[in-house]
């Protein structure tokens, strides 16, 4: 393992430990190096799962991972760029920002590249106001309005960003609030417009979204054609797909069939280019491994992408597939290739 990883028993890293519970209990007899894995923060999907994946790799291989919670992907990315974490987590667009310098990366970009790892779920993206709104009828007459897009610094929130800038929409004010507040705000007029999303292809609701489900009469606010066409063509250059999916709204939301067109974002874990091709390769092999595949089948309804063999091998492919500019990293390809899944197209990092 590369010496950036290297985690030294002091106090510091020990009391970390026993506050994210992930290996306090074996921390007095820890030795050699450790693989730290980003797991995002306490109460999220990625925590829940990526909690559970560090203490399972660490159990079936001999690979010992530290699963610590970072406030947000761009400070795992910064770290992962300075040898301080080997596992960084975020979403395809986080990804592509990190490699390119773009959007929170531009002034200061990363020291070192961070490759293509495993992606387990996937955020689907589009725009809702109130029923009773006439004036919004299509993304175009997002163009001023008042708008919630998600909380700012945010891989969904970048994502509804550059939804709009493909369309050269300007939003008259970016409104911010915890999001179990969206369903007050937008009924209450605060906001005009909110960006939502759905994860696992659409077919499940977060909290939040559920709310404004149950307490306001909306609409989803469907794209024109002229649209559709710019956001096919220009979403796929930040790694965010395109594709038209079911709704599971229990109210009528206006559009024909329940179907409507949402940016995606694939979310995952990745590793810095420095980590071994090996003990990447191990991560992976282990991760798909009978023994991890039962323990995981207990835990998170989000293991769903990681232990559902249609599903897991579906994010991989278009996790990836919408992410072509960034490489994959070395030791992932090499499973990748070992179970017949790598394209010809995909690109292996150095």
């Amino acid at each position: 393992m590369s010496k950036g990883f290297k985690v030294r028993m002091i106090t510091a890293v020990a009391g970390l430990a026993m506050i994210t519970g992930t290996w306090a209990a074996a921390s007095p007899s820890l030795a050699g190096d450790t693989l730290v894995m980003n797991i995002n923060r306490e109460g999220t999907a990625g925590y829940a799962v990526g909690t559970t994946i560090a203490k399972t790799l660490s159990k079936y291989s001999d690979l010992k991972i530290s699963g610590i919670p970072y406030s947000s992907p761009v400070a795992g990315f910064r770290d992962a760029a300075d040898g301080k974490c080997a596992i960084p987590y975020g979403s395809g667009l986080d990804l592509w920002q990190a490699y390119n310098s773009e959007g929170p990366y531009a002034k200061i970009p990363l020291k070192s590249k961070i490759y293509q790892g495993f992606y387990y779920f996937d955020a689907n993206l589009f725009w809702i106001t109130r029923a009773d709104r006439d004036d919004i009828k299509s993304l175009s007459d997002i163009n001023g309005k008042k708008v919630f897009p998600g909380k700012m610094g945010s891989g969904i929130s970048e994502g509804f960003k550059y939804m709009l800038k493909a369309l050269d929409i300007k939003m008259g004010k970016n409104v911010q609030m915890g999001y179990m507040d969206a369903a007050n705000a937008l009924k209450s007029g605060l906001v005009d417009v909110v960006g939502v999303y759905l994860v696992a292809r659409a077919k499940a609701m977060p909290s939040w979204t559920q709310n404004i489900d149950t307490q306001v009469k909306i609409k989803i606010i469907e794209p024109s054609a002229a649209e559709v066409a710019k956001l096919k063509t220009e979403l796929g250059k930040y790694g965010i797909g395109f594709e038209q999916l079911a709704t599971p709204f229990k109210q009528n939301t206006g559009i024909k069939g329940k179907t409507t067109w949402m940016g995606v974002e694939w979310w995952g874990w990745h590793f810095a280019s420095d980590v071994k091709a090996d003990d990447a390769y191990t991560y992976l092999k282990t991760l798909f491994s009978p023994q991890a595949q039962a323990d995981f089948k207990k835990g998170h309804k989000f293991f769903k992408g990681i232990t559902d063999p249609k599903f897991a091998r579906e994010m991989q492919l278009k996790g990836i597939g919408a992410v072509l500019g960034v490489p994959v990293h070395p030791g992932v390809a090499k499973y990748l290739k070992e179970v017949k899944l790598w394209q010809p197209d995909w690109k292996v990092g150095k």
